[in-house]
C-alpha cells in the first residue's frame, strides 16, 4: 500500500480514502489515518510487514501486550516503508 502511495502512479492520482483492514474484523475496512497499528515478529501479514491495524486504541494495546509489539501511528508506519522500493 505505502509503496503504491509513494509511487509516481500513486502520487498522480488523488485518493479519496486510504483504508486498511481491521485485524479484529477482517471484513471491515478502516481509515488508515485513524487506525491504530502494532508491529510484532509474531504477526503474520500477507505482505510480510508484520504490522496489524485496529479500529480502536484499546484493541491495539491489548494485542501489543499479547505479542510484545511496538505501537505505531499511521505516520510512523508510512515512515517505516518510505524508503522501500516499489514492486
Amino acid at each position: 500500500l505505502i509503496s503504491f502511495l509513494n509511487s509516481d502512479e500513486g502520487k498522480s492520482q488523488p485518493m479519496a480514502h486510504v483504508l486498511v483492514v481491521d485485524f479484529e474484523a477482517t471484513e471491515r475496512l478502516i481509515p488508515a489515518e485513524t487506525a491504530f497499528f502494532v508491529r510484532s515478529d509474531e504477526i503474520r501479514s500477507p505482505m510480510g510487514s508484520r504490522i496489524a491495524s485496529f479500529a480502536s486504541q484499546a484493541a491495539r494495546d491489548k494485542m501489543s501486550q499479547t505479542l510484545s509489539g511496538e505501537k505505531l501511528t499511521w505516520p510512523q508506519v508510512q515512515q517505516l516503508f518510505a524508503n522501500r522500493p516499489s514492486h
